[in-house]
């Protein structure tokens, strides 16, 4: 019986892609997905999909070094409730 090959590394990158475009991206999460963006950047050759791919991947390294945040704060209030 054959199966259908599938990219685990593609569906990975999109899973987290998903939770960035979310605002649910931790670092954690940020470090498993640089690594399968710079392997995207290398393959594609696609010149502008290549330059939004590295601006995203500069923004990650920032993300994982603490100097940008990503997930904005959650700001409840006791006059909001």
């Amino acid at each position: 019986m054959s199966s259908i090959p599938v990219d685990l590394d593609r569906s990975k990158m999109r899973l987290l892609l998903e939770q960035l475009a979310l605002e649910r991206l931790d670092s954690n999460g940020a470090r498993e997905l640089k690594p399968l963006l710079e392997t995207e950047a290398r393959l594609t050759m696609d010149t502008e999909y290549k330059k939004r791919l590295i601006n995203l991947i500069e923004t990650l390294d920032k993300y994982i070094k603490g100097e940008v945040n990503l997930m904005p704060e959650l700001n409840v209030s006791i006059s909001n409730i």
